[in-house]
């Protein structure tokens, strides 16, 4: 699994949200955001990444495993 898959799958067990929730939130398809945290789907667009930042109120870096800070 890569960074960006487990960091993913950190965050949306941190953030107590459900698939569910966070396809509301963001407009990512519960099945995608699944795809993406299980590390299936490895090419996530950019417009995805950076809604998932947003949500989870970190850096794109971070999220995208450049960075270890997560703002």
């Amino acid at each position: 699994m890569s960074t960006r898959s487990e960091r993913i799958k950190s965050l949306i067990e941190q953030s107590g949200r459900s698939y569910q929730e966070l396809e509301k939130l963001t407009g990512i398809k519960k099945s995608s955001l699944q795809r993406y945290a299980s590390g299936v789907t490895t090419k996530i667009p950019l417009d995805v990444i950076e809604k998932l930042a947003n949500a989870f109120n970190v850096s794109q870096e971070y999220l995208m495993g450049w960075e270890e800070k997560k703002s």
